[in-house]
């Protein structure tokens, strides 16, 4: 029925900024249905609950302004749903009302039922209307419209709408609502508004778009799963084992059919099904449609490839008559005595069993495009650019920290917590992803919200839930799937529900407890040790005053008595100095050597000083009497006549000029040439003036007479000769009469002197004496002061410890002033007894209620201690009551997630935000199903580690070279293969992402090796001291000959490396090896033994380590501390091939798996695929490479020729281009594996302490692997070249050194 316009429509574009809006109005009234869903309902039948308006009116009542609420409580339930509907109607009423109110038309995406829009209150009328929630989020309805027209609204859902989109419609009409049950008939809407909404087009075109490739892809795999279906009709069937009971049966079939059973696997095969015997043409087509049209079918149990048990049938004739043996394993329930009426009967695999998650993925993907996920993530799941943006500046943390966090780490925090839809964190290997990860749970739980923690794997969510800290805001739970449940991993039993009371709530109940128990204990500590300062500290201080005044008396007593000691050491070296002089004086009047007495330092002198130069001057005439009477004699006897020889007489001018001028020198050269002279003038020198004039100057230098010195430089007399003899004559003659009359004179003087001098010398004895006494008395009173002074000190040093031991206990608030933070050598400043008593009397009035509360609960809590500790099997389970009711995270895989028990139950209360772990490894389909489930989700992995992997799940058959679907393959092997987490990463906006940078796994030279896979970013948080403390392995292996002899100093594997590549190309004979193909896969013989060789010599090792140290010290060991829990050393073989991985097993624990108690005692080894290696780690691990290119005999000959020419370097040998006559040409290996930097990147990012690395160097050298950069940008570099050149630096190791 269609409705008819009653007043002419009108619509026009509307500019909205610079976008031009769709507008339509219209004065009739718009019929619209909605259904009980929109509303709001409780579970019945086959029809899940839900939320609907009327929880969203209950959650936001009070801002409705709908009067007085029905109920205190806001949980809408069956009890309470019929009043909360009420006001819901209300609701309804003004949100859909009759009369012409604006509207916003949004189209989503096309649902099963054709296109789906969304239509909300103008967000400009809202707030006027009351219709706005808590969050500023408006009510929306989902609506369809039916192929006749009609508006049926069939969903609820509350948004934030931030702006109005230019693809939406602003509609100003009334709507004429009804119950789309209730409704006698459904009226179409107008035909002009209907023909807008079909026109109108979406702004998630995109997510639209990218939905239905997945769901074709969905399609696809199932399609392809159904190609494994087989059947076949039971020819026999006869029992072969009873216990347990095992059934021989031989089918027959055909055709791919018939390839199939053959491929069963021996053993944990399929669930075989019993149905009625299939048409001819379905047993030939084999396909699951044929198995689908059964009318029913009957599960028998396992079957698995068997064996022909039966006697009378030759192989050749089964092969040809199409029968096949296959074994079953029946249920217990089946009975043994009806096996012979299976023989007719049809025997057929169901291949749903196979689809896995498969149906969930596909229900995720029509509840995401039917807008069923709480968040807004239809618009930016496939278009991040759409994601609403983060603050620049997070805020800061409100609530404590679980554990110390880096910068980078709580920014990534913080930055996770304040974005508005979704937040992405990288987490290169070893940087703390799970640890931010407990961080964000802790924070988030604080805050009363709740958490999903979910991952592909059920080991990546046992890991995050493992580093949650015991705390009872974090309130954990873990929920396993069907399978998984059966034999749950150690790591999930901890928070399974019967586990988790006791293995992580009591735990985290206990330690809250102890820690509430210590900060009362340090509140009461504070409380009292303020009292206490309160009560003692005058006293305490007053005697600390007096006792220090008392101390600072006596110092400067101390200080005065060493001045005076100082005074009095100076006088003492004083007289000593004056006695030495007299002592020495003394003995010079001795000896008569009255010139040598010096006096000018003596005391007291000026009286002896001039008797002493009197002395000194009588000794000087009486020495010159001989020289005066000699002269007198020369005057008296002088011939006056002949000349001096002029040279002569210039020597001797010179001579009396250089002694004048201090040049004795000079002087004495002058007198020895003069001399010279006079003897070879002898004859002429010994008469005349030059006798007299050589005489006379004699006598005037011992004189120094300067009359007679210039008399005797002439060279003839001067003509008054006679009267200057007879003057000079008359003036000797009263000297030397003066001289004898002193001789009397100076005998008495030196009587005189020497006396004076032995009286004073006899004085300074004296005073010594005195002063040794003075010494004596001052030591008495130095010592008796010390001792007071000692005795002081103690008293000052006791009161000041007293005092201390006030403070210290004190807070820091109380007994600090502020510092400032801007100064780095700031340090807190004590306040004064007044100021302390102040602060401790304000923060006691402002603990006081805390205070209180603590001292009642103190003993109450203690008990509650001893109570958990001592807690019973019933109080157990009434605990596990209360805490199911109370788990605020779940740990759950992405695919549970999807499953319909745990979306029906989460989906009417969805977690407030959701944390994906290990996302690069999960297909968007698996990522939307745990994100239906958030407000808000957190994406946390590694683009730069395993992609998810794409399967085909058809088995290939012979039959299969016409129908196999290549082209699909290849479609959607891109689609599967490229992580939704990189692509978001790369284009998020900067506000949405974090990548963290800091990494403490590995030693710094093993995060070398993978860090161009991060563009050099990564740093080592560790140490250089924590490395060499907790980075050790200790291996240390010698070169040893062919018979195992070590050649001493010849380490090859040293402690003090943690890198190394070990060149598997060659036997200790020279003999090339190469990898060996099978089937698709690769082996290699060489890195196998190389690798036992390594094992063994570890093991060896680690028992040497474990006899000469105690079990008791093994944690504090370097290397034992690595040890696990059984004393074994946890190692990794990895390698990029099953194959290598099977063959390894095979040959080293014949055939088991990773079964090393019998060949390894002292080591735990995992062998594993790169690929089923992530998210673990070992001490050691050894990751072999297997590729090595083979080469023909021809080659081998050569190779062996030129290895044993000695003039032919090993290392120029190998070569990955062209070879001349002295090369050999390795081609490198042309393998996807090794090359693609995310399987590189895990398998040497395992590694934490050794990483060794088995390789054909040669071959690797010229491997290029593509490195993708941050801003798109694709690098080829050639990687393992760059990785040997840096380990050929002591870490290249030639393998033929080893084995």
């Amino acid at each position: 029925m269609t409705g008819k316009t009653l007043y002419p429509t009108q619509y026009k574009s509307k500019n909205a900024g610079e976008r031009m809006v769709s507008t339509y109005s219209s004065s009739q009234q718009i019929p619209i249905y909605t259904s009980d869903s929109f509303i709001g309902r409780e579970a019945v039948e086959n029809r899940k609950a839900t939320r609907g308006l009327t929880d969203w009116v209950a959650k936001n009542f009070e801002l409705l302004k709908l009067g007085e609420p029905p109920y205190e409580s806001r949980v809408v339930d069956s009890l309470t749903r019929a009043r909360w509907k009420q006001s819901a109607m209300d609701i309804l009423e003004r949100w859909m009302a009759p009369h012409a109110t604006r509207h916003i038309i949004r189209r989503t995406m096309d649902g099963r039922d054709g296109p789906t829009f969304m239509m909300f209150p103008h967000p400009e009328d809202a707030v006027g209307m009351s219709l706005q929630g808590r969050n500023g989020e408006l009510p929306c309805a989902l609506f369809s419209l039916t192929e006749q027209g009609v508006i049926r609204v069939f969903n609820f859902r509350s948004e934030r709408i931030t702006n109005i989109e230019p693809t939406d419609l602003i509609a100003t009409v009334g709507f004429d609502e009804q119950d789309a049950y209730s409704a006698s008939g459904w009226i179409a809407a107008p035909t002009d508004f209907l023909n807008i909404l079909r026109i109108q087009s979406s702004q998630i075109m995109e997510t639209e778009k990218e939905l239905e490739d997945w769901f074709a892809y969905l399609d696809w795999y199932e399609h392809m799963l159904n190609e494994n279906a087989w059947t076949g009709e039971i020819v026999s069937a006869e029992v072969v084992n009873d216990d347990p009971v095992t059934l021989s049966i031989t089918l027959k079939s055909s055709g791919r059919s018939l390839e199939l059973i053959k491929q069963l696997p021996g053993r944990k095969g399929p669930v075989a099904y019993l149905i009625r015997s299939p048409s001819e043409s379905d047993l030939e087509t084999a396909s699951d449609e044929a198995i689908k049209a059964f009318d029913e079918k009957i599960e028998l149990g396992f079957v698995t490839r068997g064996r022909n048990h039966t006697k009378n049938k030759s192989k050749g004739k089964s092969k040809k008559n199409g029968l096949v043996s296959v074994n079953l394993r029946p249920w217990d329930d089946f009975p043994i005595e009806k096996v012979a009426t299976l023989v007719g009967q049809t025997l057929a695999n169901d291949t749903s069993d196979d689809y896995g998650t498969l149906v969930r993925e596909r229900k995720g993907l029509e509840r995401l495009r039917d807008l069923e996920a709480p968040s807004d993530i239809h618009k930016w799941i496939f278009d991040i650019a759409r994601a609403t943006p983060g603050p620049q500046e997070p805020p800061e943390l409100k609530h404590p920290l679980v554990d110390r966090l880096n910068e980078r780490q709580e920014w990534a925090v913080r930055s996770a917590l304040a974005a508005p839809d979704v937040y992405f964190i990288q987490g290169p290997p070893g940087t703390g992803k799970t640890t931010v990860i407990a961080e964000l749970v802790n924070q988030i739980t604080q805050e009363g919200e709740r958490v999903m923690v979910a991952s592909q794997t059920n080991l990546a969510v046992d890991n995050a839930l493992g580093r949650l800290g015991h705390k009872t805001n974090v309130r954990p739970i873990r929920w396993l799937g069907k399978f998984a449940s059966v034999d749950p991993d150690p790591e999930s039993k901890p928070f399974l529900e019967d586990n988790v009371v006791q293995s992580f709530f009591l735990p985290s109940i206990r330690n809250e407890c102890q820690i509430a128990q210590t900060e009362a204990l340090t509140l009461r500590s504070s409380w009292q040790a303020i009292d206490e300062f309160r009560t003692n500290s005058s006293d305490i201080t007053a005697q600390l005053e007096s006792n220090k005044a008392i101390l600072e008396e006596l110092n400067q007593q101390r200080s005065t008595l060493i001045r005076n000691h100082s005074i009095a050491h100076a006088e003492i070296q004083s007289k000593e100095e004056q006695k030495n002089i007299l002592t020495q004086s003394i003995s010079l009047i001795e000896r008569e050597e009255w010139a040598l007495i010096d006096l000018s330092r003596l005391e007291d002198n000026s009286e002896i000083a001039e008797q002493l130069n009197q002395i000194k001057t009588l000794e000087s005439h009486q020495k010159m009497v001989p020289i005066l009477l000699e002269c007198l004699t020369v005057l008296n006897n002088f011939e006056n006549t002949g000349e001096v020889d002029p040279a002569q007489a210039k020597l001797r001018q010179e001579m009396n000029t250089a002694a004048a001028d201090l040049d004795f020198d000079k002087a004495k050269a002058l007198k020895e040439e003069l001399e010279q002279l006079e003897r070879e003038q002898s004859d002429k020198a010994t008469i005349g003036w030059a006798s007299t004039s050589k005489e006379i100057a004699r006598m005037g230098r011992n004189l120094d007479h300067t009359e007679l010195i210039d008399l005797a430089s002439l060279l003839k007399p001067p003509t008054d000769i006679e009267q200057i003899f007879e003057r000079l004559q008359s003036e000797f003659e009263d000297l030397l009469s003066t001289a004898e009359n002193e001789l009397l004179s100076l005998d008495e003087l030196k009587i005189a002197f020497g006396k004076e001098l032995r009286q004073r010398s006899e004085l300074a004895l004296i005073s010594d004496l005195s002063t040794l006494e003075s010494f004596e008395q001052h030591d008495n009173k130095m010592s008796q002061l010390d001792d007071k002074i000692s005795v002081a000190s103690r008293k000052v040093n006791d009161l000041i410890l007293a005092y201390n031991d006030l403070l210290q206990p004190l807070p820091e608030e109380v007994k600090f002033a502020e510092i400032n933070n801007t100064s780095i050598d700031s340090s807190p400043e004590v306040k004064s007894v007044k100021q302390i008593l102040a602060s401790g009397k304000a923060w006691q009035m402002e603990h006081k209620t805390q205070y209180q509360n603590e001292e009642l609960w103190f003993d109450l809590r203690n008990d509650w201690i001893t109570a958990l500790n001592e807690t019973s099997d019933s109080s157990i389970e009434d605990l596990k009551s209360l805490y199911l009711n109370l788990v605020n995270v779940h740990g759950v895989t992405t695919a549970q997630s999807g499953s319909w028990h745990w979306f029906s139950e989460h989906a009417k209360d969805p977690f407030d935000v959701v944390i994906i772990d290990e996302i690069s490894k999960a297909t968007p389909p698996e990522i939307i199903l745990a994100c239906l489930l958030g407000r808000k989700v957190i994406w946390v992995g590694d683009h730069r580690q395993l992609a998810p992997e794409f399967n085909d799940p058809k088995r290939r058959t012979s039959e299969d070279e016409d129908t196999y679907d290549d082209e699909g393959k290849g479609r959607f092997r891109d689609m599967v293969t490229t992580a939704l987490f990189e692509r978001h990463f790369i284009g998020a906006d900067k506000s949405l992402k974090t990548s963290l940078n800091i990494q403490y796994r590995m030693h710094e030279q093993i995060m070398r090796a993978i860090n161009p896979f991060y563009e050099g970013k990564l740093e080592c948080g560790l140490d250089q001291e924590t490395q060499d403390a907790n980075k050790q392995h200790g291996l240390s292996i010698r070169k040893k000959d062919e018979y195992g002899l070590e050649n001493k100093g010849s380490e090859l594997i040293h402690p003090s490396r943690h890198m190394y590549w070990i060149d598997s190309s060659l036997t200790r004979n020279n003999t090339y090896c190469a990898e060996e193909k099978r089937g698709t896969s690769y082996i290699n013989e060489r890195e196998i033994e190389l690798a036992e060789y390594i094992f063994d010599e570890l093991n060896q090792q680690v028992g040497e380590w474990k006899k000469t140290h105690p079990e008791e010290e093994w944690g504090n060991h370097p290397h034992l501390r690595h040890v696990d829990r059984h004393g074994t050393l946890p190692v990794a073989f990895i390698t990029f091939y099953a194959k290598q991985k099977i063959h390894f097993n095979s040959k080293v624990f014949a055939g088991g798996s990773n079964t090393t108690e019998k060949r390894w005692e002292h080591l735990s080894i995992r062998v594993d695929t790169v690929d089923r290696f992530q998210g673990a780690e070992s001490p050691v691990v050894i990751v072999s490479m297997v590729r090595s290119s083979p080469i023909d005999d021809a080659q081998a000959k050569k190779l062996k020729r030129l290895l044993n020419n000695p003039k032919i370097s090993y290392e120029n040998v190998f070569v990955n281009t062209s070879a001349n006559k002295n090369q050999l040409s390795i081609r490198p290996p042309n393998t996807g594996f090794a090359k693609s930097p995310n399987r590189v990147n895990v398998a040497y990012s395992r590694a934490q302490n050794l990483l060794i690395v088995l390789g054909n160097r040669w071959a690797w050298n010229g491997v290029h692997v593509k490195i993708k950069r941050d801003n798109g940008d694709v690098e080829r570099p050639r990687y393992y070249q760059e990785l040997m050149r840096n380990t050929i630096r002591g870490g290249m190791l030639d393998g033929r050194n080893l084995l």
